[in-house]
């Protein structure tokens, strides 16, 4: 899902991403054009390839959500990053950046490569 617009939101609270049971799916990829928003809040992602999601010069914000995913985990924006109270899980890489402030704390944040807020 790409918002290419200025001021694009995203909200996606208490919904289901990924099939929920066999192999895994495509990646999510959701992203908010210039001044854009994205918010997950109580969301469950399993069994897909891969999550991004990206503000370019907006807020992302993610709470207590649960990914488990079988490749990397990119949560940045240009602007704004909260992620607080998720279980995130992938076999490769969980980034979280945010070029204005940047919060990721408390989580439980399970991968070989955790780059918190870089």
């Amino acid at each position: 899902m790409r918002l290419t617009g200025s001021e694009s939101a995203v909200t996606l609270n208490k919904k289901v991403l990924g099939p929920q049971s066999g192999t895994a799916s495509g990646g999510a990829i959701i992203e908010t054009g210039e001044l854009g928003n994205v918010g997950l809040t109580e969301m469950n992602l399993a069994r897909t390839a891969g999550l991004a999601v990206r503000a370019s010069s907006g807020t992302v914000k993610v709470e207590k959500a649960t990914v488990n995913v079988s490749g990397d985990v990119i949560l940045e924006s240009g602007g704004t990053t909260k992620v607080k109270d998720n279980t995130i899980t992938s076999p490769t890489k969980i980034r979280i950046s945010g070029s204005g402030s940047c919060m990721w704390t408390p989580n439980t944040l399970l991968a070989p490569v955790v780059e918190p807020c870089l």
